[in-house]
């Protein structure tokens, strides 16, 4: 039998001062302004969180016959967690140095406050079997009982399974054993559950507000309308089914594992039924869609030794696989609309316009299929209410004179059209190292083999001058990068300030619209690490009596990078492994140079 209890509690406090700071915008010190005048407050922030845990279990095992071998558990868990935080502000503090709400003397004064809690309770289980270590069998689940769901939609109930076959072990398997040592197959199923959700998300709830009108010398308080609750609010849950099979020949030198699985994820958490606006309120939260992955993992190793100039050389090669698919096989979108689910949508993919070129006239958009409402977002972005050369070319797909997104539907999608995926594909991991007379190497890669990925509005990163008038494209000049009847093959468009970000109405505001000219192939392989180092001789450390070992080395992380991303800019590049919106600072090269001593 086995217990423990966990116990954990914790209060920080934090303040904050904020005060305007003069500076100027101008040469010669002229135009003194306040840094955001009118923000001067000082805040405290109190924070109060207490975490409880009980875990206890019992194991029981046997073997019978010394053939049949027998393990089993039980167990219960329980956790509890409660929080709670309050913020105090008010304005005008009067010293820039002493942070108290006695050095405050502003009206304007907050105190805002939320806590919150919740539970779970559950028992679980075990039972293995195996017969003479051929046979395997695991039995295992979960009852769970959680707060952050409605009284009768709390338990959860997460069985799985696996069985196995050492198949190289049976008798017949003996002819094959001269280059074969390991064949065994392996079969599981199993369901896990997902709280992730609010601690009060199943509850309605109103909010209380403050109105302009005075009543009895005071402002009158009043209650929202609460939003929507569903009734079908509780796990999702995740079943998964696995395939599997190991191998290993020529003693152990290859080995390989290959898995196949599948995983069904249903009742999501998520947006449900598109309703009509006279509902009254947001679509409710509710178990609403299904989703299936499928995928594979390959892993294969090889591992060796030989002589070479009357000295073990050892080395080994290994190289991991994997990749998977997600659709959407269950949800309520009786229109088809794409920017929501619907059943076949594949998780990441992106839809867009076809770029033919740039107008290489002003008149030429007059033989052109009329884009002004490439995207019904963006209305009049052309000064002049027409593309001039310089501009993005659209391609006209449905060949109605026009080019639009249709309803943006799967039945009327107008000149959109699948042109990508940002999900990403056949994650690919190489390790490779050596051994011999001391010296030691090694080296592992890392990459994406398949992943598409759209800049985004407003990423300076990728689009430089046409964010931003102070942003470039150096070393590279703007004509080079930019549209210019000298440079008709231009990788830009001409250049238009604001082209790229939210500015819908300016000059050239075609490049917020998706679309494939400028979305961007993020595969990649990196070399993660490299390592070389030499351990000194055994004898020489010998005489230094005290020091067993001396081993120095010489390593490097994230040295080279091979990637297709467009690179405008060699000192702004976005990194392939931090996307998000290409403005995440980018992994640093590093070296290091030390020393393993042992005494």
């Amino acid at each position: 039998m086995n217990a423990d209890y966990t116990f954990r509690k914790e209060s920080p406090f934090s303040r904050q001062l904020r005060v305007s700071t003069p500076h100027t915008n101008q040469p010669g010190g002229e135009g003194v302004t306040d840094y955001k005048p009118n923000t001067e407050l000082y805040k405290e922030r109190h924070w109060h969180s207490q975490y409880q845990a009980i875990n206890a279990f019992a194991t029981y095992s046997h073997t019978f016959n010394d053939k049949h071998n027998l393990k089993a558990m039980v167990g219960f868990n329980q956790e509890w967690r409660h929080w709670e935080r309050t913020v105090a502000m008010r304005s005008g503090p009067i010293s820039e140095d002493l942070g108290s709400f006695n050095l405050a003397t502003g009206e304007n004064i907050e105190l805002l406050g939320s806590k919150a809690e919740w539970a779970i309770r559950a028992a679980f289980y075990r039972f293995n079997y195996d017969y003479k270590g051929k046979y395997l069998i695991e039995f295992n689940g979960r009852f769970d009982l959680s707060s952050k769901f409605p009284h009768d939609n709390r338990l959860g109930i997460f069985p799985s399974g696996s069985v196995a076959w050492r198949v190289s072990e049976e008798k017949f398997f003996e002819p094959l054993r001269s280059w074969m040592d390991n064949l065994k197959l392996r079969l599981s199923f199993g369901t896990l559950g997902n709280q992730n959700v609010g601690e009060y998300d199943y509850i309605a709830k109103m909010k209380v507000s403050q109105g302009n009108y005075i009543v009895n010398g005071a402002n009158l308080s009043y209650l929202s309308t609460p939003d929507a609750i569903s009734s079908n609010f509780t796990w999702e849950k995740s079943q998964t089914i696995n395939a599997g099979i190991d191998l290993s020949f020529f003693n152990s030198r290859l080995s390989a594992s290959f898995d196949w699985y599948q995983r069904d994820t249903r009742d999501m958490l998520t947006q449900g039924k598109e309703l009509p606006a006279v509902f009254g309120t947001e679509e409710p939260q509710e178990n609403a869609a299904d989703l299936r992955t499928r995928g594979f993992e390959l892993s294969v190793n090889w591992r060796d030794r030989f002589t070479l100039w009357d000295a073990p050389f050892e080395y080994n090669i290994g190289v991991n696989l994997a990749d998977n698919r997600t659709v959407i096989t269950r949800f309520d979108n009786p229109s088809g609309n794409i920017d929501d689910f619907y059943v076949g949508k594949e998780l990441g993919e992106v839809w867009g316009y076809t770029i033919e070129g740039f107008f290489q006239t002003d008149d030429e958009y007059l033989t052109h299929a009329d884009q002004l409402l490439v995207n019904q977002r963006i209305r009049n972005y052309y000064l002049v209410n027409h593309p001039v050369a310089g501009d993005l070319k659209f391609k006209d797909i449905d060949e109605d004179g026009s080019i639009t997104p249709g309803k943006q539907t799967l039945s009327d999608h107008g000149d959109l059209r699948r042109i990508g995926n940002t999900t990403p594909r056949y994650s690919l991991g190489v390790n490779l190292g050596f051994n011999y007379r001391g010296i030691d190497f090694s080296a592992f890669f890392q990459g994406v083999l398949k992943q598409d990925w759209w800049p985004g509005d407003d990423n300076g990163y990728f689009w430089g001058p046409f964010t931003r008038q102070y942003l470039n494209f150096y070393p590279k000049s703007i004509e080079s990068m930019s549209w210019t009847p000298d440079n008709p093959d231009a990788y830009f468009p001409r250049l238009a300030v604001y082209a790229a970000n939210e500015g819908g109405n300016y000059e050239g505001s075609q490049l917020r619209v998706v679309s494939d000219k400028y979305l961007q192939n993020a595969a990649y392989v990196r070399l993660k690490n490299i390592t070389l180092g030499y351990t000194l001789p055994e004898r020489i450390c010998q005489k230094l009596k005290i020091i067993r070992s001396i081993r120095m080395y010489v390593s490097g992380e994230n040295i080279l990078t091979f990637s297709p991303l467009y690179k405008n800019n060699p000192d702004r590049t976005v990194d392939p492994e931090q996307l998000g919106n290409g403005n995440a600072y980018p992994f640093s090269k590093t070296f290091a140079f030390g020393f393993d001593i042992k005494f």
